[in-house]
């Protein structure tokens, strides 16, 4: 269903913003879930483009005040990146611990993976609900967006999860990038 922006002088199609999200946030996770620790280096600038992209859609242009709003959208991805990664460590150690050093591997990929998704996932939907609402939304509205799209991300990831490791069965990070042309 179509909505129409305030910036905008066409509605936006949400069913395409939508899919154009889920896409992004399969691919990151993809890319958290390859051998090569640097392919995570790609996630924030994934992140970046995705949120101007959702922009750009509802008629925004880009300027100084743009900017900031970005880094600072951006920069929830971001936060959730770091924590993800304490929580990669952790799990890795504990289900290493507990059942071999082959299972905490696994553990530690499959949260990486699923934290990555839900991150890129929110960061997409509130920067849509942002832009939607003329960039007038407070940092607690966005803040409590994300969370709420977070959840709603943590219950779509068991239906794409195997999509997600296809993308990344690539093995490398031009493999899995070159899956954005593919889906969109």
């Amino acid at each position: 269903m179509p909505v129409e922006s305030p910036a905008a002088s066409a509605p936006v199609d949400r069913a395409a913003l939508d899919a154009f999200i889920l896409d992004q946030a399969i691919v990151a996770g993809a890319l958290e879930l390859l051998p090569d620790k640097l392919a995570s280096l790609a996630i924030l600038p994934l992140q970046t483009r995705m949120v101007y992209e959702i922009g750009k859609r509802h008629g925004q242009q880009l300027d100084a005040k743009q900017v900031t709003d970005l880094v600072t959208t951006v920069g929830v991805g971001a936060a959730a990146q770091v924590v993800e990664r304490v929580l990669r460590k952790t799990l890795g150690g504990v289900a290493g611990g507990l059942l071999g050093s082959l299972f905490g591997g696994a553990a530690s990929v499959a949260a990486s993976g699923t934290i990555t998704f839900a991150a890129t996932y929110a960061l997409g939907h509130v920067a849509a609900q942002y832009y939607a609402q003329g960039r007038t939304l407070a940092p607690g509205d966005l803040k409590a967006l994300f969370e709420r799209f977070k959840g709603e991300a943590g219950t779509i990831f068991p239906q794409v999860q195997a999509r997600i490791q296809g993308v990344a069965a690539g093995g490398s990070v031009s493999s899995v990038l070159s899956s954005l042309g593919r889906s969109a």
